[in-house]
């Protein structure tokens, strides 16, 4: 018997309805191959385009990369995040530190000199071995809980109510005054929300510069209209 659909608040503004535990469906993958119009997805995990009425829906097969090289992301846009690492890198170069001190056979002041080496040696080259062990600690983790490395069926939807997003399992739904940012950068387009939620499609998402212009377009008058509508 199919599971009923559980329905929480998201981060985003709106509510995901989650059929299964797939992390991360605040953060949410980019497209991963060429696209094309057309009404249904395309075979062999191409990506299809199309526009629906007044709205517009972008759909692929997303990876596990993808959706991991978002949260990487993510993570390292939050101070939080910033901060805590940065208490990390001091803890394990101080524990470096007194450990190097204490074996020594030397002079204290050698000892102190060495221990103070180490330390600093252990905070300068953590940031590069903490990022290896992340990514890997990431990538087992959403393998785990998405069943493989995928493809992930992936979704994007422009409606004049919200903005629609299905990964796998995972169904959200995001109000457009919920939306603060639209950004353009080399790789794609860039969704931010009010809350540190982040949405991506990738510029190869779009098989011409005319369709993907037609996103963002869209995207943005949504996101005007909306917050028009609640300042009235």
């Amino acid at each position: 018997m199919r599971r009923k659909p559980h329905l929480a608040p998201s981060g985003l503004g709106g509510y995901v309805c989650t059929r299964s535990p797939v992390a991360g469906s605040a953060y949410l993958p980019a497209a991963d191959s060429s696209t094309r119009r057309g009404g249904d997805r395309a075979e062999g995990g191409e990506v299809a385009l199309r526009t629906e009425g007044a709205g517009m829906r972008v759909e692929y097969d997303a990876t596990l990369d993808e959706i991991l090289q978002l949260h990487l992301l993510r993570d390292g846009e939050s101070t939080i995040t910033d901060r805590t690492r940065l208490r990390l890198r001091i803890s394990a170069g101080i524990i470096v530190a007194v450990v190097v001190a204490a074996l020594l056979p030397e002079s204290m002041l050698a000892r102190l000199l060495w221990g103070l080496v180490a330390g600093i040696i252990v905070v300068l080259i953590s940031p590069y071995t903490l990022r290896g062990a992340e990514r890997k600690i990431g990538r087992e983790y959403l393998r785990e809980q998405l069943g493989g490395e995928g493809p992930i069926p992936f979704s994007c939807e422009l409606t004049e109510e919200a903005l629609v997003i299905d990964q796998g399992e995972t169904h959200l739904r995001c109000r457009w005054d919920a939306v603060e940012r639209i950004e353009e950068t080399e790789e794609g387009i860039l969704l931010r929300t009010s809350s540190g939620g982040l949405m991506a499609v990738r510029e190869r998402a779009f098989v011409t510069p005319t369709q993907r212009a037609e996103f963002i377009r869209l995207a943005r008058h949504y996101q005007q209209q909306a917050r028009e509508e609640n300042s009235r």
